[in-house]
């Protein structure tokens, strides 16, 4: 993380006496804070296809955590990848599944940004066509 250093003066009586960097007390001051700059979106998809959620934050290679239905995400999960290119960030469902539907966010510092899944299952159309070609 980058950080911005003040240095504090060593001050006896009146006189404020200066000694060499390596003498000085240092506070830190976070740099600016992370901002979203591109939200998730919802997506839907068919069962089995990849499903990729973009987030496009303000400073690079941040490091985010990502939920699905308010449960963190594992890095090696196996029906998830997070990927990370400066500061786009992607999840990547490469196969969904019907009981994936749900909310997934995007947590970086103190911001957050949800999209909504939706799965449409390959039985779920045939059933509606059936249904629709009885009327």
């Amino acid at each position: 993380m980058l950080y911005q250093y003040l240095a504090v003066l060593k001050i006896r009586g009146d006189v404020r006496q200066f000694r060499t960097i390596d003498h000085f007390s240092f506070l830190s001051r976070a740099a600016e804070p992370v901002k979203i700059l591109k939200p998730l979106k919802d997506l839907t998809v068919k069962e089995g296809e990849t499903a990729v959620f973009v987030c496009e934050l303000s400073k690079p290679d941040y490091k985010t955590t990502w939920l699905h239905t308010d449960i963190t995400i594992p890095l090696d999960d196996d029906h998830y990848k997070q990927e990370v290119d400066g500061t786009t960030h992607r999840l990547v469902i490469p196969s969904a599944t019907y009981d994936m539907n749900a909310d997934f966010t995007i947590v970086a510092g103190d911001n957050k940004s949800s999209a909504k899944l939706t799965v449409i299952g390959e039985s779920f159309g045939f059933i509606f066509s059936k249904f629709s070609d009885a009327f």
